[in-house]
C-alpha cells in the first residue's frame, strides 16, 4: 500500500469515528465540543458492553440470566439515551445526570443490603472514584458542589437506613471522600482557569485578527481612493496644463506674422495674452505645489484658540472682503484646537475667499464663522456659513475635486476647495457642504481635534 493511500484511509476513517460521537448543534467552543464529544463516547462504550451482556446471557443460569436482563437491558435504554442527549443541547443535563447515576447506582446497592459487611464499602469506593473522575472532566464547579454534597449527604444517612453501619465505621470512607471532594474541586478551579485563559487568548487573537483585517480593509480602500486621484490628478493636470501652453503656441504663431507685418497694437495684444497664459500656468503650478506639500512638509502641531486663526485669515483675505463689502460675523466661545496654526490659515482665508467671490447680487454680503460643539470623538466642529448663490446639493462632492470649479469663467485655478479638504483630512477631520441650493448660501462644516478644558 502506498503511504499517501495509507494516511488517505486513515483520516477517512478518523473523520467517520468522529461523525458518531460529533454534536447535532453547533458548538463554539472547542473545549465543550470536546467535552460533548467525551460523553457520548462513554455512554456508546457503555450501550456496546450492556448490548454485549444482553448477548452472553443465554450462558447463564435462569434465575440470575432474569436478573442480569432487567439490568442489562435498562442500562442499554438508558446509556442510550443519554448517549444522543449528549450530542444535542441538553448536553450539561446529560453530563451532571450521567455522573449522578455512577453515584446512585452504589447507594442503592448500600441502602438495600440486610446485613452489613465492612468488605461492600470497597466497591461503592471504587465506583465512587468512577464519579470524581467523571465529575473532574465534564461537571462545571457548581454541579460538581452539588455532586459532592449529594454523596457525603448520602453517606451520613447510610447509619439511619442501616442500623449496623456506624459513624465509626464510616469515618475512613467519609475521609476518603472529603480528600477526594478537595483534590476535585481543585482539579475543577484549575481547569477552569486554564480554559477561561485559553478562551481569553483565542478571542484576543479573533479580536487582533480582525482588527487586522480591518485595517488592511482601511488601508486597501485608502490605496484604491489614491490610485483613483491620481489617475484624476494626472488627467485633470495634463489637461489644464496644456491650455495655457495651447494658447501660447497659438499667439507665438499670431505673433510672429504680426512682427513681419509690424502691427504694434497686434503684437501688445498678442503679448498681453501670451503673458496671461504663462501667469495661469504659474498659479496652477503653485497651487499644485502647495497641494503636493500638504502631509509631507508641515509644521509641528500647537494649540492654537481658533478665534485667533479666523483673526488672521480674515487679515490676509481682508482686500477681497473690503472691494465686496462684506460683513464678517464671528461668533464668540471658539474652540482651542490643536493645528499646524499656517494650514489651518491658509484653510480659513480660502473658505472667506470662496464666501466673498461667490456672493451673486446679494446687497448684504454676510460671512459667519462659529462652532456646533463637539462631536462623539471629541473633535470642534465648525463653519464658515454665507449668504450667496449657494450650491445645487448635486454638486456638494464634486466641488472638492481637483480643478473641478462649477462655473468655468470664474476666476481661480479650481484647486482651493481640493487644497482645503486635503489639509483638514490630514489633521483627522473631515469637512461637507450644506445648502439647499440656488440662492440659499452655503455652509462649510469641517472637524478639527480640539483641546477641552481639562487637557489645557
Amino acid at each position: 500500500m502506498k503511504p499517501r493511500d495509507r494516511s488517505t484511509r486513515v483520516r477517512f476513517a478518523q473523520q467517520n469515528i468522529g461523525a458518531i460521537v460529533r454534536p447535532f448543534v453547533p458548538v463554539k467552543e472547542p473545549l465543550v465540543r470536546r467535552r460533548m464529544q467525551l460523553l457520548a463516547s462513554l455512554t456508546l462504550l457503555v450501550v456496546l458492553f450492556s448490548l454485549i451482556g444482553l448477548a452472553c446471557i443465554p450462558l447463564l443460569n435462569v434465575e440470575s440470566a432474569f436478573i442480569f436482563c432487567w439490568l442489562l437491558g435498562g442500562l442499554f435504554l438508558i446509556s442510550l439515551g443519554l448517549y444522543f442527549l449528549s450530542r444535542s443541547r441538553w448536553y450539561r443535563i446529560t453530563m451532571f445526570l450521567a455522573v449522578a447515576l455512577t453515584v446512585i447506582v452504589p447507594f442503592a446497592a448500600l441502602f438495600s443490603l440486610k446485613e452489613y459487611r465492612p468488605e461492600d464499602f470497597l466497591p461503592t469506593l471504587m465506583w465512587l472514584i468512577l464519579s470524581f473522575l467523571l465529575a473532574v472532566s465534564l461537571l462545571t464547579l457548581q454541579s460538581a458542589m452539588v455532586l459532592i454534597a449529594c454523596v457525603i449527604g448520602g453517606t451520613l444517612l447510610l447509619p439511619f437506613i442501616n442500623p449496623e453501619i456506624t459513624y465509626i465505621n464510616l469515618l475512613p470512607v467519609i475521609g476518603f471522600l472529603s480528600a477526594s471532594a478537595a483534590l476535585i474541586i481543585i482539579n475543577i478551579i484549575y481547569r477552569e482557569k486554564v480554559e477561561a485563559d485559553r478562551r481569553r487568548e483565542v478571542l484576543a487573537k479573533k479580536e487582533s485578527s480582525e482588527r487586522m483585517e480591518a485595517k488592511q480593509a482601511h488601508l486597501i480602500r485608502e490605496l484604491e481612493t489614491k490610485n483613483e486621484e491620481l489617475e484624476r490628478f494626472t488627467y485633470t493636470v495634463s489637461h489644464d496644463l496644456k491650455s495655457p501652453l495651447i494658447t501660447i503656441r497659438g499667439f507665438l504663431g499670431f505673433l510672429e506674422r504680426d512682427v513681419m507685418a509690424n502691427n504694434k497694437a497686434r503684437i501688445t495684444a498678442d503679448l498681453q495674452r501670451i503673458t496671461d497664459a504663462t501667469e495661469k500656468m504659474r498659479r496652477l503650478l503653485d497651487d499644485l505645489l502647495n497641494l503636493s506639500r500638504v502631509g509631507r512638509i508641515v509644521h509641528p502641531p500647537e494649540n492654537v484658540p481658533f478665534d485667533e486663526i479666523v483673526a488672521d485669515a480674515a487679515e490676509r483675505a481682508g482686500g477681497r472682503i473690503r472691494q465686496r463689502g462684506a460683513y464678517v460675523r464671528i461668533a464668540e466661545g471658539l474652540p482651542i484646537v490643536r493645528v499646524d496654526r499656517e494650514r489651518l490659515i491658509e484653510v480659513i482665508q480660502n473658505l472667506l475667499d470662496n464666501a466673498v467671490k461667490f456672493m451673486g447680487d446679494q446687497t448684504n454680503p454676510t460671512v459667519e464663522i462659529g462652532t456646533r460643539g463637539f462631536d462623539k470623538s471629541g473633535k470642534a466642529i465648525l463653519f464658515v456659513r454665507d449668504n450667496g448663490i449657494g450650491i445645487d446639493p448635486q454638486y456638494h462632492e464634486r466641488i472638492f475635486g481637483l480643478f473641478d470649479k462649477l462655473d468655468p469663467s470664474s476666476e481661480g485655478t479650481g484647486i482651493g476647495l481640493a487644497l482645503v479638504k486635503r489639509i483638514i483630512e490630514v489633521h483627522g477631520g473631515k469637512i461637507w457642504v450644506e445648502s439647499e441650493g440656488h440662492r440659499t448660501g452655503s455652509v462649510f462644516v469641517f472637524t478639527l481635534p480640539a483641546v477641552r478644558e481639562q487637557e489645557k
